[in-house]
């Protein structure tokens, strides 16, 4: 807790000096000089942090670690019609070697169906463009990338199910909503009203939890629905009862996780169950898992069918998982209402280094109080190494569209600092009079954190297989090295980061 093993650097003047944190006060000489130029810390995990503000370094400082993520995923950035502005991340569901608070190793789920409202990507000439960027301490791998255009009637809302979970759990289905109903309440487990926080998707985030304990791990907490007086003929059989939930996880790490696992007075985090009211007043759990978001803001969908009915109305999602929903509603009997997919022709993908955007959080009073998920001001780059550097290859820069057209291991293998820009099609075919066109992109591949607790983490190596698997496993026996895939790593899998880049950087004070 003191930082006992972080690195401690300083740089004042010409001089520039290390040294291994052993008690929670270090006294650091400066010699002739006045003041300090720069300090940084690299952490036990593994994030740095720079100290630049004059005023600090005159004499006494205190440093204190920065909540923030070093791995999750990479970022998605739309056009939307004026400039790059931040969506989301993606490939939430294929974490590579992330050992759980468990002790096992995390499943993964190579592929995912995101929704894109249609106000928030539109075309730019006679393309779309997005940018997929890895600013985090990690790895990305992209092995297929699809953009599919969905148009609907305007009075119609469409849902992709993005959550983690398994490929049944998170299957994939465009499901329609035309009459979304709010429950009669929601509340938590000492009593308070949620319903407010969730009536609309407004970033009006609620906080089902009263404490957290570590990143990710809270008390456990529960969200109470009562969906409210159903008629007999809603609710006769067949029926067909579907609760949508939009919020975001904050995670925790392999760090964490290996400190939770060593420390017996915190358990794991439990990930969100179902749960019904028994005759004697006592909760049962029916469905052990639901699955949670798949990172920033997104909407899961989970089957009320078997749980609700006119003389049981109640239900409630039980975890300690620290998640935050911005709304909540249900559909009932609902018929799929009439949807038109197009496929958008992938045009380009070009591969290079951009850097890391600016933090930026959409509303700081929401912030303060922990609830808001941060954002990306894409216009505020910064290009000098933030992340030490990780090891083995990645892929070349320049064009790489020929590996993102199929599943086929043959895939785009980014670092910190890299940015793809993919450029797709407008479809021939217009929206019909009447509807909308929102999208769904479609995405096949992982991502690895370079936490030092990750397996393998701290290089792009071993390459990740469609049929490896868990990860590493015999990686390099199950993938096929067919001629294909041995021309993919002799012509695209080139480029090494620069050792001693981020090194540099901090003795010129950068």
């Amino acid at each position: 807790m003191h930082a006992t093993g972080a690195v401690l650097e300083l740089r004042s003047g010409p001089a520039w000096q290390a040294h291994v944190i052993d008690a929670p006060r270090m006294h650091i000489g400066l010699g002739q000089a006045k003041q300090a130029d720069t300090i940084r810390v690299i952490w036990t995990d593994g994030i740095p942090q720079n100290v630049t503000d004059m005023r600090l370094l005159k004499s006494r400082i205190g440093v204190l670690h920065p909540q923030i993520l070093i791995g999750s995923c990479p970022y998605i950035y739309t056009w939307n019609g004026e400039r790059f502005e931040f969506f989301s991340d993606c490939l939430w569901a294929a974490p590579l070697g992330l050992i759980q608070a468990s002790g096992d190793m995390a499943p993964t789920r190579e592929w995912e169906y995101l929704l894109i409202p249609g106000r928030q990507l539109q075309p730019r000439g006679d393309r779309y463009v997005l940018q997929l960027t890895e600013e985090l301490w990690e790895a990305a791998y992209f092995d297929e990338v699809r953009l599919l255009a969905v148009d609907h009637p305007a009075d119609v809302s469409i849902f992709t199910n993005e959550k983690v979970g398994s490929p049944e759990m998170a299957a994939h289905r465009i499901h329609t909503v035309r009459n979304p109903r709010l429950p009669a309440s929601v509340v938590d487990s000492r009593g308070r009203d949620l319903l407010p926080g969730l009536r609309a998707q407004d970033q009006d985030y609620v906080q089902p939890f009263t404490q957290r304990k570590v990143q990710g791990l809270t008390d456990e907490w529960t969200m109470e629905f009562d969906v409210g007086s159903l008629t007999p003929e809603e609710t006769s059989s067949p029926m067909n009862a579907r609760l949508v939930l939009i919020g975001w996880v904050f995670p925790t790490d392999t760090s964490i996780n290996e400190g939770l696992l060593q420390n017996p007075l915190l358990p794991a985090p439990q990930p969100p169950c179902l749960e019904v009211p028994a005759a004697d007043g006592s909760w049962t759990t029916v469905r052990p898992f639901i699955g949670f978001p798949s990172g920033k803001t997104k909407a899961m969908v989970i089957d009320l069918s078997d749980v609700i009915s006119s003389e049981q109305t109640k239900f409630r999602i039980r975890s300690s998982m620290e998640l935050y929903w911005d709304a909540a509603f249900f559909v009932l009997n609902e018929t799929d209402q009439p949807t038109k997919s197009q496929v958008c022709d992938l045009l380009t993908a070009d591969l290079h280094y951009r850097g890391f955007s600016q933090r930026v959080y959409q509303d700081q009073s929401l912030f303060r109080n922990g609830h808001a998920p941060e954002g990306y001001d894409y216009s505020k780059v910064v290009t000098e190494p933030r992340w030490s550097e990780m090891l083995g290859r990645f892929t070349r820069y320049g064009e790489t569209s020929e590996l993102l057209l199929q599943q086929d291991d043959r895939m785009v293998v980014m670092g910190p600092g890299d940015e793809l820009t993919v450029e797709f099609a407008v479809p021939a075919e217009k929206v019909p009079d009447g509807w909308v066109r929102d999208f769904v992109l479609y995405n096949v591949g992982w991502d690895k954190d370079a936490n030092l607790s990750t397996v393998y983490g701290q290089s792009s190596e071993p390459y990740p297989s469609r049929s490896m698997g868990q990860y590493p496993g015999d990686v390099q026996q199950l993938t096929p090295m067919t001629e294909d895939y041995v021309d993919w790593l002799k012509q695209y899998q080139t480029r090494e980061y620069p050792r001693f880049r981020f090194r540099d950087a901090v003795r010129r004070g950068r």
